[in-house]
């Protein structure tokens, strides 16, 4: 996360900016969320959805991010690749980058940030972009993805660990 906020940046979230808040009190506010980038090819059309006998085999991996906007202003980042194939034949392919801008009670420890976004942050984003990516599938003419749940916390300690173990290796 870098330190360094952007020119001409609010210390607070814009004017009239949505919170939502939780029912678990957590330190954290998401002000606004958004489709950051969102691309949805399917190149063998009309061809492969003639042709499909059952639902595509989709392959999906899911990256968290997270970066300090300004002071206590965070942009959060969930990114989502899926690649679909109907028998030998590529299906679709959707990239999305979804981002929330949140902010962080001064009560949290530096030292606490990152995992509080990347962990509670992203469960809380998430049921929005497992939506676009329902609905995004669903509008090129195969059956809706719902995305299983993820467990955030998981995969951030799967991360530290590797992190971790690449460092010891160096």
């Amino acid at each position: 996360m870098s330190d360094a906020p952007p020119p001409d940046t609010p210390a607070n979230p814009p004017e009239g900016a949505a919170a939502t808040a939780t029912s678990e009190g957590l330190p954290l506010v998401i002000h606004t969320q958004y489709v950051k980038d969102l691309s949805f090819e399917n190149p063998n059309a009309p061809a492969v959805l003639a042709s499909m006998s059952e639902p595509p085999k989709i392959e999906i991996a899911l990256d968290v991010g997270a970066r300090r906007f300004h002071e206590r202003l965070f942009e959060l980042s969930l990114k989502a690749r899926l690649q679909a194939k109907a028998g030998e034949n590529l299906a679709f392919i959707l990239e999305l980058e979804y981002g929330a801008l949140a902010s962080v009670e001064a009560s949290v420890e530096e030292t606490a940030i990152e995992e509080l976004l990347v962990v509670d942050g992203a469960r809380m984003v998430f049921p929005f972009l497992r939506r676009v990516i329902s609905d995004c599938t669903r509008d090129g003419g195969f059956p809706p993805v719902l995305v299983n749940p993820v467990d955030f916390k998981q995969l951030h300690e799967r991360r530290k660990q590797q992190a971790a173990e690449a460092t010891a290796e160096a």
